[in-house]
Parts: C-alpha cells; structure tokens; sequence
C-alpha cells in the first residue's frame, strides 16, 4: 500500500502591508490635494461672482424672499465684496409695498467682509452712508413702514445677529421724513447727522441723532444697555437702566401723538404743535437709580415732572417713583379734549357724558409708585382741579338729572363746576370719597368709592331728592344712590321709599 504524500498545501504569499498604506495615503493625498484646489478656486472666485451682475442678482432675489412677508424690496445698482476689504454698495434703495422710497444713498462704505459674513461675525466696523435718505411712514391701521422690514431677520437669526454685532454706523447731510397718513401730516429734517456705535454686545451702545426743519429741531443722545441683554419684553427696564437726553421743538402734535400710538385728538389738549418736547434721564446715587424728567409744553397745555426711575438689572421690573416729594413732582395742565374725556371716564362713569371744558384740568401728584411688571401695583395720590364745563344729557348723567329734580330744562347741555379732589390709586381701583360736581350752579351731586381697573364701578351718589323722598337729617333732602355695573353699563339703584 502507497505511503500517503504529505506534500504541503500552497498557500497565498503575504500582502504587501506597505505597498496597500502607500496607495491609501497616495489617493488621500491626491483627494485633499484636488479638495483644496477646488477651496482655492472658491476662495478666488466666489468674491468675483458675487460682485458680478450675476451674483448679486441671486442674493438680493434671496434676501427680497425673507421680505416678501412684508413686502419690502431692495435693490443695489453695483457693489464690490471681498474677504477682507471693505465692502462697497452703490445706489441702494430699499422700497416699500405701497412704493414709498423708505431708504435710499448713492453710496454705503462698510468694514463688514465676506471672511466675517462666513464665520458669523457681524462686525461693520466703521460703516458710512452718503446723503441718505429716509422715510418713516405711519399708516391708518396702525402699523408703520418698519413692519415691512420685520421678515428680515426674525426669531433665532436677530438673536444670533444681536449676540456678535459690533460696529460703529455714521452717517451727515442725511434726510429724513416723518409721515402720518391717519393725521395726513409730514414733516422733514434736513442736515441729518447720526451715528450708532456699538463697541460690543456686552457693552453699551451709543446713539446721536440731531436734525433740523424749518422753524424745528429734533436731537437725541442716549447710552442703552448691552444689546446682548434685548428684546422685546424689557423695554421699560432697558430705558430705566439707560442715559437719555431728547428734544424737539415745534412738533406737529397729531403726528407726534398718531407716531406714540395715542389718540391724535390729544392735540385738543395740548395744542396744535408741542413748542418743546423735553426728556431725559441721568444716573443718580444709588447706582441703579435715575432721575426721570420729562417736560412737554403746547399752547394749550403742558406736563413737566421730575420722577426717579429704577431697574436694578435687565431682569428686574423698573420702577417710577416720587420717594421724596421735595425733590420729585408731577404737575400737568390739560384743555379738555375727547381722549381726557375717556380717560376721566375710569375715574367716574359720569365723565363719559362731558362736552367741554372753558379752561385747563391741572393734576399735581403727591404720591407715585408704578411697577412695570404689575399694572394693579400702581399707587399714587393726585390731586384735581377742574374748569367750568358742559356735560351733555345723557346715559348716567341724565338718570341722576332726573333723579334731582333738573328734568324741567331742556337744553341738550347743563353747565357743570366740579369742586377740587383727591384721588388714590391702589390694589387696582382708583378710589376718593368726596367727588363733587354741581349742575345749574345749584344742584350738587358728590361721590365716593371706587372704579375697579377691570372697569367695575363700586360708587354711591349722594343725589338731592326734592320730590320728598331721602334724607333731610342734615337739613336738606338728600339721597343715597348706588352705581355698580361697569363703566359701558354702570347700573343705577333707586332705593324705595
């Protein structure tokens, strides 16, 4: 029997371990190689595109889509960008909805590069606008042309922007236009000069306006808060904690009140034009304190104050406040008008049938506690004088008429004279207890209790009651009348006899 060979199985020679790593790192070698080349042609080419017709067609069609929610449209004739020269923009102009030119210059020099832009660093450096212009307009509804431009940067994007800007925006010789199409009234400021710095988000910005018009002057200068720290919860806070000083002289009053969003009609009060509008605010011991001082002054009435104001940090509620009344005060002198009218109406339900007034209301506050955080924490202690006034026969006024015995006049208005009062303001209800107003120079009707913020009217009325119903232990026949309901509906009792 053959012996069995025992010849060896051939096996595979070993793999050239160095040969397969040399090839690795041969390919690697060649993808980084062609990777960076293509970076360097990037990096070469994507300024030239950008500032080429082309390129900037794209990018404002991508921007002019984040506005299209408000409609707005810019448009850049020509513009140079590079990595790390300052950019240059000519013949911009940003459009609004209804056509309104809302900005426009010829040129716009800005430090911002496209090396910043890459790694989200918004530093403009030192960025000049030439001979701009700019239109601020109001519209009926409410909203202005900065409403259009709110799609720009919304939400986490504004925040991400807030969290590196920095730079210093300057412009002179600029214009700009306040428009109010509710009031249909416009004003102009030529020889505009303005500059916004903003050394860093944790610093705080500067801001410098000064403008003229004929016969007008409107100025600001004001220290805010670390930008880092905004939005749009804490502005009371931000502005107790900043250094201010505005003014202008010779303002439309109607635009100026349409532009704070409050009733135009408030120049029936103050005047057709404020002569001087004046506000500022200072730092004062301690720290986190500020003297608050406001003057505003119309050929018909006028509000001068000086308040101390007080936010401890960004996340503090700011206070206003007369801690001493030798250094603080309030005193206003109001013409009667339509808005004074609904605001007396939260005061008594009887105001909301007043007419007129042959003089001005004065209020002198000796009292002031007010809170941003809570509206019913707000104290304060006022006292009233009130000119000769008319007050139409109607709703609340008409019901207590009858009630003293005055329903034999027909006049559609009575002549009234209120007596001088104190009022308190606290735990959310305007509070007095002697509110007397006399119709016909003969029938007097006074009040005490309160009206509740809400609108909800806890009063007694002390009525005279001729027709032999009432109370004469005093001498005179005299009734009590509760008044609940709401200030829209107040409701009047008439006890039986």
């Amino acid at each position: 029997m053959p012996t069995p060979s025992l010849t060896p199985i051939p096996t595979s020679p070993p793999k050239p371990v160095k040969k397969t790593w040399r090839r690795f790192f041969k390919r690697l070698g060649f993808g980084l190689a062609g990777l960076f080349a293509i970076l360097l042609v990037v990096f070469f080419l994507l300024p030239q595109w950008i500032s080429n017709d082309q390129g900037r067609i794209y990018i404002l069609q991508q921007l002019n889509k984040r506005m299209r929610g408000g409609g707005a449209n810019l448009s850049v004739g020509d513009w140079t960008l590079r990595w790390f020269h300052a950019a240059e923009l000519h013949n911009v102009t940003l459009t609004l909805p209804d056509g309104t030119i809302a900005f426009a210059s010829p040129h716009v020099r800005s430090e911002l590069t496209l090396w910043s832009l890459f790694w989200g660093n918004y530093d403009f450096g030192t960025t000049t606008l030439d001979t701009p212009q700019f239109t601020c307009t109001r519209y009926p509804d409410g909203t202005t042309s900065f409403d259009a431009l709110t799609a720009l940067n919304p939400g986490a994007s504004l925040r991400k922007i807030l969290n590196t800007l920095r730079g210093a925006i300057q412009f002179s010789n600029g214009t700009v236009t306040f428009n109010s199409l509710n009031t249909r009234q416009s004003i102009t400021y030529t020889n505009v000069k303005a500059a916004f710095t903003i050394a860093s988000p944790d610093a705080p910005c500067h801001i410098q306006f000064e403008g003229i018009a004929p016969d007008r002057t409107i100025s600001l200068a004001v220290s805010l808060q670390p930008i880092r720290n905004w939005n749009a919860s804490n502005w009371p806070q931000a502005l107790a904690m900043s250094d201010f000083e505005c003014s202008a002289t010779n303002l439309p009053t109607a635009l100026f009140c349409d532009w704070s969003g409050l009733d135009p009609r408030w120049q029936d009060s103050f005047g057709p034009t404020f002569s001087e509008i004046s506000l500022s605010n200072h730092a004062a011991p301690p720290s986190d304190a500020r003297n608050l001082s406001i003057q505003i002054r119309g050929s018909n009435g006028f509000i001068d104050a000086d308040l101390a104001a007080r936010a401890a940090n960004m996340r503090s509620p700011a206070t206003l406040a007369m801690p001493n009344p030798a250094l603080q005060h309030f005193d206003a002198s109001l013409a009667i008008s339509s808005p004074l009218a609904q605001l007396l109406r939260h005061v008594n339900p009887l105001f909301s049938d007043l007419d007129s007034g042959t003089g001005p209301l004065t209020v002198s506050l000796s009292d002031l506690s007010l809170n941003s955080a809570n509206s019913r924490a707000i104290q304060l202690s006022a006292r009233f004088n009130f000119p000769p006034m008319t007050f139409r026969r109607a709703g609340l006024t008409a019901k207590l008429l009858n009630l003293a015995s005055v329903n034999q006049v027909s006049s559609p208005t009575l002549p009234v004279s209120v007596e001088p009062f104190r009022l308190r303001l606290l735990d959310g209800a305007a509070e007095y207890d002697n509110l007397t107003l006399t119709f016909l120079h003969r029938r007097r009707i006074t009040f005490r209790g309160m009206v509740h913020f809400n609108g909800r009217a806890s009063l007694m009325a002390t009525v005279p009651a001729d027709s032999g119903w009432g109370d004469s232990s005093l001498g005179a026949v005299t009734a009590e009348i509760p008044i609940t309901g709401t200030l829209d509906a107040p409701v009047v009792t008439v006890p039986t006899q």
